[in-house]
């Protein structure tokens, strides 16, 4: 099915996996998203107490679990623990899907080598324990996956580490479309500028910029083709199935496959 992506203009990254029918960040959304054809994803990364790397997207673990844990003040022993049970997507069901390490992610990346990961390092993890030790984590966790990875943040001195202390190709992610934030980009020279896509003037030409373009919260094919007509060249969507079934069913309608 990969192949079937490559002939498009534009990349469909699953956001956090495939969210829109999976515990977001876990493996069972990931795979499926890479079942159902994508090339990338995106997955975030918070510490626990003890400060162990984890795929997760809010510092409340009760987000996606019936707990009323905060991951910065809970042990990874105890995390693991904890069965993820998204409220909407696991209603009257039992479910026995945990939470991942990013050592156990790092694992199921080295079994599937073509799969392009956007880490995004929340600003929390920074805050507490320290650039250098989310640097050392990442170095540590992700040596023998490093290709395959992408290291993202909304911190611009975050990302000038990375830079300057990895080999790691860096993303960053605009808080706002302005001055302030492209002036940051710019300076950075990273390989991939992230945005969501709403906060994006309408004419914008990505074509002008040096760097490859993701945007997120991409819900409809409409506005992929939209983005990519203009030169975008990756999308993020938490129901990335729905966006490759558009590019299935175009690209055998163009090429009569």
């Amino acid at each position: 099915m990969n192949s079937l992506q490559s002939i498009t203009p534009v990349g469909i990254v699953a956001h956090r996996g495939y969210a829109a029918a999976y515990p977001e960040n876990t493996l069972p959304a990931i795979k499926a998203a890479v079942d159902a054809g994508v090339v990338a994803v995106e997955v975030d990364i918070q510490f626990s107490r003890d400060g162990v790397p984890l795929l997760l997207h809010d510092a409340d673990i009760g987000c996606i679990a019936s707990t009323n844990n905060k991951v910065f003040e809970t042990n990874i022993a105890d995390i693991k623990k904890i069965a993820i049970c998204e409220r909407e997507k696991c209603a009257g069901r039992s479910t026995d899907v945990f939470y991942c390490t990013l050592d156990e992610f790092a694992d199921y990346l080295r079994q599937t080598p073509k799969l392009q990961v956007f880490v995004e390092i929340k600003q929390k993890g920074i805050d507490l324990f320290g650039a250098a030790y989310v640097i050392m984590q990442l170095e540590q966790s992700l040596k023998n996956v490093r290709e395959q990875c992408i290291i993202i943040s909304y911190s611009a001195d975050f990302l000038k580490n990375v830079h300057l202390q990895t080999v790691f190709p860096i993303g960053y992610i605009l808080t706002f479309w302005d001055d302030k934030n492209l002036k940051e980009a710019y300076s950075l020279q990273p390989e991939f500028v992230i945005c969501n896509h709403t906060k994006i003037p309408e004419n914008t030409n990505f074509r002008e910029f040096a760097w490859q373009w993701l945007l997120f919260e991409i819900t409809d094919c409409d506005q992929m083709y939209f983005y990519a007509d203009r030169g975008v060249q990756w999308v993020e969507s938490m129901d990335p199935v729905k966006l490759l079934e558009c590019l299935r069913k175009n690209n055998s309608d163009e090429y009569d496959i």
